[in-house]
């Protein structure tokens, strides 16, 4: 319970920054345009660095103690041979494909906005927010409630988010139909459905890969970074091929949001078998995550 508690109050703290961010590099734009915007961007960092070099430091007692084993190629491969060859990790990857489309929407989303919804592209630029809106929510409401689910249902709390997700996206795709006119009020229905769709992925995208990564002692940040190479190299993929899609003609948008649901749905199904797993049942298995514990 501490652990989950642990992962659920760190994972506020990406969005909480994209929640604030976003809407001020906005702001900075149209007043100063593009130049002092990534001008600013690139002084973040820097007082970041200062932050976390000033006034972040190891627990006291441990300032000395060597941190993991001593850098070789030996302790490299034995490390990658440890993450790569786990099975559950794997299964997280993968699934991260799927969430890591639903979190990365918002490079879509804006033009969605605009071509299906008839608003403005400075409007649209700054409703995909709701993106990180709806990720936020998720972690607070619904990460909340996974850490309370015992961890023989949390296989079922999963599904239940996943279909409802999948429904969401589903839903996006009709509305983007020509035949669908609501006017003025189809903009409404839009950010509705996508910020339905982005707080019910929030769980599956943080909370479940770090529990994982946990599990997998000093390669726990190999694991992590892993997992996140997967789903932001290959939505990076998706998306640009998805691009031709929307090319398709007046479906081109239903076809979109109808292959992400499909791709969601494979990483329910591979997230499902991932958490039958690593969320057994504790008297049958010694501990839920002790059984998957890789040291």
């Amino acid at each position: 319970m501490r652990l989950e508690a642990g992962i659920f109050v760190l994972s506020l703290s990406s969005r909480f920054g994209a929640v604030l961010s976003m809407p001020l590099w906005n702001w900075l734009k149209s007043i100063y345009g593009w130049e002092h915007v990534a001008l600013y961007s690139a002084l973040v960092p820097a007082v970041g660095f200062l932050v976390v070099a000033l006034l972040v430091e190891d627990v006291p007692g441990r300032k000395n103690v060597p941190q993991g084993k001593a850098l070789s190629v030996r302790s490299v491969l034995e490390s990658l041979k440890a993450v790569l060859g786990n099975k559950l990790f794997w299964l997280v990857g993968g699934a991260q494909v799927g969430n890591g489309l639903v979190r990365t929407a918002e490079r879509v989303v804006g033009s969605y906005y605009s071509e299906t919804a008839g608003v403005d592209d400075d409007m649209a630029g700054g409703l995909t927010t709701v993106v990180s809106i709806g990720f936020l929510f998720g972690i607070l409401v619904f990460g909340k409630f996974f850490i309370k689910v015992p961890d023989r249902n949390k296989t079922y709390f999963i599904s239940v988010l996943y279909i409802f997700c999948i429904l969401s996206l589903l839903s996006l795709g009709f509305l983007s139909m020509p035949f669908i006119s609501l006017g003025s009020t189809k903009i409404y229905f839009e950010t509705s459905f996508t910020f339905t769709a982005t707080s019910l992925a929030a769980v599956q995208y943080y909370q479940v890969p770090t529990m994982l990564a946990s599990t997998f002692g000093e390669n726990r940040g190999l694991c992590s970074s892993y997992i996140d190479g997967l789903a932001y190299g290959s939505t990076a993929v998706i998306w640009q091929a998805l691009s031709f899609v929307v090319e398709l003609g007046d479906y081109g948008w239903a076809y979109l949001w109808g292959v992400v649901a499909a791709l969601v749905t494979v990483a329910w199904i591979m997230q499902s078998r991932f958490s039958n797993i690593f969320f057994a049942d504790k008297e049958d298995h010694g501990g839920a995550y002790e059984r998957v514990k890789v040291e």
